[in-house]
């Protein structure tokens, strides 16, 4: 079976040079939610993949999804700032991270 996901946003994610977080964190929630409501449910929930080689249906999914959070979080990122998180591969995580550091 393919895995399909809806992307109803293909803008540029909103800048973030490291100054005025609050604004951005709101215009980026609102960026990753219009791309797909999975793909900020990843962003803001964690979650586990119980088997990394043999991902379920849903797995798979939430999987993509972070993908693509991950990928804007990174294209909205200044290097500076991106630097702190290139590491990351888990979309919440870096969510996390930008938190406790801005």
């Amino acid at each position: 079976m393919a895995l399909s996901l809806h992307i109803n946003n293909r803008k540029k994610a909103p800048y973030f040079d490291g100054t005025n977080y609050a604004y951005w964190k709101v215009k980026m929630t609102a960026h990753l939610k219009s791309i797909n409501r999975e793909v900020w449910k990843v962003t803001e929930t964690k979650f586990e993949v119980a088997n990394e080689n043999a991902p379920t249906p849903v797995e798979e999914k939430k999987l993509q999804c972070n993908d693509i959070a991950i990928s804007a979080l990174h294209e909205a990122l200044d290097g500076k700032t991106f630097e702190q998180i290139k590491n990351i591969k888990i979309a919440h995580d870096a969510w996390a991270k930008l938190e406790e550091t801005f």
